[in-house]
C-alpha cells in the first residue's frame, strides 16, 4: 500500500517538475515506466483484451455521436423529437 502511494505521488508530481524528478529518483522513473510498459504490452499482446477494448471504445463512441446528433435535431425549428404530432382529421 505504501508503494503504491508514493508511486502515485511520484506520478502526480512529474507533469510539473518531470526533469528534476527523473534525475532525483531514477530507479522510480524507471519502475514506473516498466510497469506501464508491461501493462501496455500485456493489453496489445491480447487478441482478447484489445477486442474488447476496442469494442468497448466503439460503443462509446457510437453513444457519443448519438447524443450529439439528438441535440442537433432537438435545436432545429420546426423538428419535434419524441413527441407526438397531433393531426386533426379532415
Amino acid at each position: 500500500m505504501v508503494i503504491a502511494q508514493r508511486a502515485r505521488a511520484f506520478v502526480s508530481a512529474l507533469p510539473g517538475n518531470a526533469k528534476e524528478q527523473l534525475e532525483t529518483h531514477p530507479y522510480r522513473a524507471l519502475g514506473i515506466a516498466f510497469a506501464v510498459g508491461v501493462g501496455a504490452g500485456a493489453v496489445l499482446g491480447s487478441r482478447i483484451l484489445r477486442a474488447s477494448i476496442s469494442s468497448a471504445i466503439a460503443v462509446a463512441l457510437i453513444e457519443v455521436g448519438r447524443t450529439c446528433l439528438l441535440q442537433e435535431v432537438q435545436q432545429e425549428p420546426g423538428i419535434q423529437s419524441k413527441k407526438v404530432m397531433e393531426v386533426e382529421p379532415s
